[in-house]
């Protein structure tokens, strides 16, 4: 439940109605509340507003009409710069970083400040007479209209600052590796001098092949696993004397009938235990950043690739991501990725999920850049030389041999390059890759 809680307020945290619905709902009360709080207290005693209370209800009406229309038509605006936004991040660099986009509170905060100018306007002209015999002119009002309309104009220009500066190379490659990094310095830190990743092992379960005693659990739909409620697969391994070993991690794709689970132990209800595997399992048409260290990690390679593509040919943005995927790379050095195995409080392994694993994040992030950098000499270096940076750190034993593994291979492909010098830059590398590694090994 906890994990689902928290998948729903992701959504919400990267919807566009969400915060703009609310604040305009606050619109409405704020509405209600200046009209009942102008009835109870006298303000015209209040310093700096004599002239408001010269406003009559035809005044009144204009200046609410105006900071409407005027609302209004700018967040068409903010939502038209929003749309060619979110269309020159999809194009240039790759449709799944739109979700980081709509993210952005400010833009969210932005939209929903100029519609909560709207309906504070348009409910708040509702409350103006016709003419002074019909009733007091609702003076608070048309002052918070002039002070929401006057915010508006703030957030206008700061939204267009803030879109210039968003839609820059540098500034997306940093919003996403600063994710990341967020996402991996939550992970525990690796004691100095540990050379064995424990997330490889799974002591206390049988291995795949042996079947004897093993009910599948079939998936019930076609999707990403975004999430897993660990707790949740627990409580039910100890209810009912399992053990669960889940065969997908999160950001894996399940087709329709695959086998999910693997549930070790007598089962009386089948289909109930069926039922809370995925309940404890959320699924959609996506990956996501909630429970997926990799996603990060393939939003960074993408824009990097996208840069290395014939019809961008941008070097320089391909680098820029290279650094910052040697710097989260650097932080996943120091961690040590989250225990496979989780056990009850008796100390027993309860349920096994499958693992992220050195080798496998860093073929998640050297992989593509590898396959279409061949003929790129200074793409080419710059990984070496981040690989070199890497190897002089404490490392694990998996880590450092599937680092040793990419620069291997990035040295082999060396003969692709067209001019012997580049060729030469490419040896040199990886032999400061070498030495880096033999002097801390």
């Amino acid at each position: 439940m906890r994990v689902r809680l928290l998948r729903l307020l992701e959504q919400l945290r990267s919807s566009y109605w969400f915060l703009p619905c609310l604040m305009s709902m606050l619109a409405v009360l704020l509405v209600a509340y200046s009209h009942s709080f102008e009835r109870q207290f006298d303000i015209r005693d209040l310093p700096g507003l004599g002239w408001l209370f010269q406003i009559g209800s035809p005044g009144a009406r204009a200046v609410l009409g105006t900071v409407a229309t005027s609302a209004i038509g700018s967040a068409s605006v903010v939502f038209s710069i929003s749309i060619v936004a979110l269309s020159l991040t999809s194009s240039q660099f790759g449709p799944r970083l739109l979700q980081n986009f709509m993210r952005q509170q400010f833009t969210q905060l932005t939209l929903g400040t100029f519609m909560a100018t709207f309906i504070f306007t348009l409910f708040a002209l509702a409350t103006v007479p016709k003419s002074a015999a019909d009733g007091p002119v609702p003076h608070l009002a048309v002052f918070i209209a002039l002070g929401l309309g006057l915010l508006s104009f703030l957030f206008l220009i700061f939204y267009i600052q803030h879109i210039v500066v968003f839609i820059q190379a540098p500034k997306v490659i940093e919003d996403v590796s600063t994710q990341l990094r967020d996402r991996l310095e939550a992970l525990p830190r690796r004691k100095p001098g540990e050379k064995v990743d424990a997330a490889e092992h799974a002591d206390g379960f049988p291995e795949h092949a042996d079947t004897s005693g093993v009910t599948p659990i079939p998936a019930r739909r076609s999707g990403y696993l975004q999430a897993v409620d660990v707790d949740t697969l627990l409580g039910l391994a100890l209810k009912n004397d399992l053990r669960l070993r889940l065969l997908l991690r999160p950001g894996q794709f399940a087709m329709s009938g695959q086998a999910l689970a693997l549930v070790h132990g007598e089962l009386d209800d089948p289909e109930s235990v069926s039922d809370a595997v995925h309940r404890a399992c959320v699924f959609g048409f996506e990956r996501t950043a909630t429970q997926d260290l990799e996603y990060s990690i393939d939003q960074l390679v993408e824009v990097g690739v996208r840069a290395l593509s014939p019809g961008i040919n941008d070097p320089f943005t391909a680098i820029n991501c290279i650094d910052q995927l040697g710097a989260s790379l650097a932080v996943l050095a120091g961690r040590r990725l989250e225990d496979r195995i989780h056990n009850d409080a008796e100390g027993k392994p309860r349920v096994c999920m499958e693992p992220y694993t050195y080798p496998g994040m860093l073929d998640s992030a050297f992989n593509q850049f590898r396959q279409h950098c061949a003929n790129d000499a200074a793409v080419t270096i710059r990984l070496l030389e981040v690989m070199r940076d890497l190897a002089g750190r404490d490392l694990a034993a998996s880590f450092r041999e599937s680092l040793l593994h990419h620069a291997s291979l990035l040295h082999a492909m060396r003969g692709e390059l067209a001019h012997p010098s580049d060729r030469e830059d490419v040896a040199e590398r990886f032999e400061e890759v070498r030495d880096a590694m033999a002097k801390h090994a």
